[in-house]
């Protein structure tokens, strides 16, 4: 059986912290505003929940593509999309909060990204069950049977 190893338990609670509390924002903004376009990242951040909670062998990859598409490149798309507001209609000092937003999620997903790739790994877990006679040689188990 396979199962992801997280090197540095620091990260493993603060990948949890991060997670768990983007999925809370996500619920808060999809019930609040009434947007069903936000149920497609709030099951995908509660499947990669699970995953990481229970260390399954797609908890790695499951947070290297999250990080790529949700924190990454939707960022990059936002900071995109508010340039070209900005050149269209004048840079406006009231668009630095959505600016400092969007770079710390870059911050916080390149972080996450290259931490994720550095210090996690899937393992082979042996889930053996082994009987009191596979310890004993080989030789014993032929006597006794004499």
């Amino acid at each position: 059986m396979k199962e992801t190893e997280f090197k540095n338990k620091n990260f493993y609670w603060i990948i949890i912290l991060i997670v768990g509390g983007l999925l809370l924002k996500t619920i808060f903004t999809t019930f609040y505003y009434n947007q069903s376009v936000g149920i497609l990242p709030m099951i995908v951040q509660f499947l990669l929940l699970a995953f990481i909670f229970t260390k399954h062998k797609y908890a790695r990859i499951g947070i290297i593509i999250w990080t790529t598409l949700f924190l990454l490149l939707f960022s990059v798309i936002q900071l995109a999309q508010g340039l070209v507001k900005n050149f269209n209609y004048g840079i406006d000092i009231n668009w630095l909060e959505y600016y400092l937003l969007i770079s710390v999620n870059l911050i916080v997903g390149t972080v996450v990204l290259f931490y994720t790739i550095k210090t996690t790994k899937v393992i082979i877990v042996n889930t053996k069950q082994q009987s009191e006679f596979s310890e004993l040689p080989k030789q014993e188990i032929e006597n006794s049977e004499n």
